[in-house]
């Protein structure tokens, strides 16, 4: 008897231990998403990060993914095709904040991000075309 209540505990156990990890996980994600809003970006990396993820949502034949990373003030949006594939997951555009200037490292699309980006009130000279032989700062 004592044996099988021994036995009887130990899956919960497990399930006790198994669940600590995703507990603390989600404290951490609580915690991030405070500091986060502890660090508000500036206007030209909000109006980057607002340009780029528009950029997101469904196509035809694919879907499109903002991929935003505020601590390094870098935008991407990702385009992964549905099922079956007629090509592979790529970046379709990408610009990161570089001190005051723009930086497009990536941009495949019919609606370039640079004009996207003028049309939002960004200067040109604040952006590099870092896909054109343009000189980047970084």
């Amino acid at each position: 008897m004592n044996g099988l209540r021994n036995h009887s505990l130990s899956p919960f156990t497990g399930f006790q231990k198994q669940m600590q990890p995703l507990v603390l996980n989600q404290r951490r994600m609580q915690d991030f998403r405070w500091q986060e809003m502890d660090h508000p970006l500036n206007a030209l990396a909000q109006t980057v990060r607002n340009v780029v993820q528009d950029y997101s949502g469904l196509s035809i034949g694919s879907t499109t993914y903002a991929v935003n990373d505020d601590e390094q003030q870098m935008y991407t949006v990702v385009i992964v095709p549905d099922h079956p594939r007629r090509f592979k997951a790529r970046v379709m555009v990408m610009a990161r904040v570089v001190d005051d200037k723009v930086i497009i490292d990536e941009d495949t699309t019919d609606r370039p991000l640079v004009s996207e980006l003028l049309q939002a009130g960004i200067r040109r000279e604040k952006i590099v075309l870092a896909y054109l032989p343009e000189e980047s700062p970084v």
